[in-house]
């Protein structure tokens, strides 16, 4: 049913490459409910992500596979303006079914999950346990082939995780539901799973039958997650040397699995064998049922009194720009009233009422839980659905709040204009239009108005979509070293741009542009001009592969490394020359030979364009061996193989070498045409997005944080 085969998935941070999940193999049936155990970070989750078999799916085509395959999320993720039994329907909404199918389903799911008589109550008004089983409801919805539970009881006190997990082996049983459970506890492991992975620092050490795991456990992460559910006071001393003093015999461990532990083996010991026994230690753990509990509830689960609040709460956070509207309107008439006369309040009208207004809709918007956003993207939710359906209902009572008291300002203040003589549209077009017959007048001033009324709605659209858009965040696939490192410094000053970054990080050259090409990522940073050419040459006619640069970014000068010679000049007749497998890099590495004197190109050739087959003079016969993945360099280089190895800044410092001060040749930086950039499709080169994140990179606090960092081995440039 899921088969994880060698799956890794590294993250970069400021203080190095981290390796989250390490060459995963792991193989789930269908119907069998599966445990993934671990500590914090130890990349259960990375696994889970890693292993949709969607890897390839986009568009359309991945919005349908996630139907298949639900989650439950630990902090439930509800929507808190949709009812129980609207937020079970949410999913079925999203997929297209018929209303007439919705209600008997959601009907179905309600009494699977034990809820009947709750269905037309708030997410405030239930406990713990109850939001949960609203969580798995609305997770079985559109009958997914797996549930993915990730870490679903770790909020639950522990009865209320007993009751969940009776549930989820309920089910599991009745519809043969492939379960997957990411935890750290032990216990939910013991009581559902069939079979276990034991995680530890990215790698499964350990994976087998739960009851073989738990009797014979081999790791010493294993023996402590089994010992602690076993009760030992002290897991890093199973067996105290001190109870055993002064006994002879011998000291035997027994083992009681499955049905034997209620069978009196100490008692046939002694009758069929005639030895006397002493028990030193022992525990057998037994599965404790819990009750169902209830929280009580809080000021906020009235609806109406939710709205008033939150409306409440938004207008005192507004009072700045009432202030400045009611400042305004004087200064106007002061300034230009003598000139325009009755308009004279209408830049002031605008000028307070859209910052009055955008403030109440960024607050309104901010108060919408990100789990909820991601809970609906889990769904297959196309963005207009995220917005209409969830963004919008979640936000509607602040934002209705934030409207009505904005139209109140608008007119409160216009006839306030009139009163102290500066005037103001209503004024305007009462005075000037209907008092004398003057259509046009009244016409303009009430054309103005609805004016004003659709920029704020337009307003209002565009910061939905904006928020609706930054749930999904700018994915930029990039090498670990230097780029991984330069993005994480970008990250911060992006996200006050609105713009939330992810960084994926590759070993090689060859994802990152496949990833580009199937829209895994948004945009890769890694490679250069020449090598993208390349690339672009190999899949002519390919559409998915229609990149352009958005911008350079830094040069890295290639180095030559040899720990056998002091310069080029001093390599050996037959030299061998260990060089990347990347026909873009030939001529870059050329170069330097050439600049040397060791080698010559033929006449008309441009290093750029440069192979090795362009060789016209080589006095020494070197030997450029030119078919090794650039990752497998450095080892090389360690391993002291060849004469000299050419290898990339990025690996370079990526292997703890200094590009600059380490190799024995080293190429020039003055009008290099190598300048690493940012890669995306040509459609996207101008979103707004992307060319934030080229102006982050080539702000002076980024370019300062590069030459500071890496003291001339990356080079920044403004390309």
């Amino acid at each position: 049913m899921i088969v994880l085969s060698g799956v890794s998935k590294v993250f970069a941070s400021r203080h190095g490459a981290i390796t989250a999940v390490d060459n995963i193999n792991i193989h789930v049936d269908k119907g069998q409910i599966y445990g993934i155990i671990g500590y914090s970070g130890a990349g259960k989750r990375s696994i889970v992500v890693a292993g949709q078999d969607i890897a390839k799916a986009k568009g359309e085509q991945l919005r349908q596979a996630r139907l298949k395959v639900s989650m439950v999320f630990q902090h439930f993720n509800l929507l808190w303006s949709r009812t129980v039994a609207e937020n079970i329907a949410f999913p079925l909404q999203i997929a297209g079914v018929n209303k007439r199918q919705i209600q008997p389903r959601v009907n179905e799911l309600i009494k699977l999950v034990g809820l009947e008589g709750r269905e037309n109550a708030w997410p405030s008004q239930l406990s713990g346990g109850q939001k949960q089983r609203v969580g798995i409801a609305r997770a079985l919805a559109n009958n997914p082939d797996v549930l993915l539970c990730d870490e679903a009881t770790s909020a639950l006190d522990p009865q209320t995780t007993d009751a969940i997990l009776d549930l989820l082996l309920d089910i599991n049983r009745q519809l043969n539901l492939t379960i997957v459970l990411i935890t750290h506890e032990m216990h939910v492991v013991r009581k559902i799973c069939q079979r276990v992975a034991v995680m530890e620092n990215g790698r499964v050490v350990e994976e087998g039958p739960v009851l073989d795991i738990f009797t014979h456990p081999q790791q010493p992460i294993t023996q402590t997650f089994v010992r602690q559910i076993a009760g030992q006071s002290t897991p890093s001393e199973p067996f105290n040397p001190l109870w055993v003093q002064g006994i002879s015999g011998s000291i035997l461990k027994l083992i009681f699995p499955g049905g034997e532990a209620r069978q009196p083996v100490i008692a046939d010991v002694i009758q069929h064998f005639n030895v006397a026994l002493n028990i030193l230690h022992g525990n057998i753990t037994q599965t404790v049922d819990g009750a169902f509990g209830e929280l009580a509830g809080n000021l906020l689960q009235n609806r109406l009194v939710y709205s008033v609040v939150t409306g409440l709460v938004n207008v005192f956070r507004s009072i700045p720009f009432i202030i400045l509207i009611v400042l305004l309107i004087p200064f106007t008439k002061t300034l230009v009233g003598t000139i325009l006369g009755t308009n004279a309040a209408l830049p002031a009208l605008i000028v307070g009422a859209a910052p009055f207004y955008a403030r109440l809709v960024e607050i309104a918007l901010r108060e919408v839980d990100k789990g909820v956003i991601e809970a609906t993207r889990s769904m297959g939710a196309k963005t207009h659905t995220l917005i209409f359906r969830v963004l919008l209902p979640e936000s509607s009572p602040a934002l209705v709040s934030g409207m009505t008291v904005t139209l109140i300002a608008l007119v409160s203040y216009s006839a306030m204009a009139g009163v102290i003589g500066a005037g103001g549209l209503g004024n305007l077009a009462y005075l000037e239009g209907f008092q004398r017959n003057h259509n046009d007048v009244t016409l303009v001033a009430t054309a103005t108005i609805l004016a004003i009324f659709m920029m704020l709605a337009l307003a209002s659209l565009t910061a939905l979509s904006l928020h609706a858009n930054a749930a999904e965040k700018l994915i930029v696939g990039a090498s670990n070293v230097p780029h991984a490192e330069i993005l994480e410094q970008a990250k911060p000053i992006l996200a006050k741009e609105g713009i939330d970054l992810e960084i994926k990080t590759f070993q090689d050259y060859i994802l990152p542009n496949t990833a580009l090409a199937e829209h895994e990522i948004d945009a890769n940073y890694f490679q250069h001009q020449p090598y993208l050419d390349s690339v672009l040459q190999d899949h002519k006619g390919d559409k998915n592969y229609d990149f352009v640069s958005a911008g350079a970014i830094h040069v890295e000068p290639i180095g030559i490394y040899s720990k056998k010679y002091k310069s080029l000049k001093d390599l050996p007749q037959n030299g061998k020359i260990i060089l990347r497998d990347s026909v873009a890099e030939e001529g870059r590495i050329l170069a330097i030979f050439q600049r040397e004197g060791v080698i010559a190109l033929k006449p008309g050739v441009k290093p750029v364009n440069a192979r090795i087959s362009d060789i016209a003079s080589n006095p020494k016969n070197l030997q450029f061996k030119a078919d090794i993945e650039a990752a497998l360099l450095p080892q090389m280089y360690a391993n002291n193989e060849g004469d000299a190895v050419v290898i990339n800044a990025n690996y370079a410092l990526d292997a703890g070498l200094n590009p600059i001060k380490d190799p024995i040749a080293v190429e020039s930086t003055e009008g290099n045409p190598y300048a690493n950039i940012i890669t995306v499709h040509r459609a996207d080169v101008k979103k707004h997005d992307i060319v934030e994140l080229v102006k982050v990179l080539h702000s002076k606090q980024i370019q300062d944080w590069i030459n500071e960092k890496y003291h001339g081995a990356v080079v920044p440039v403004n390309q």
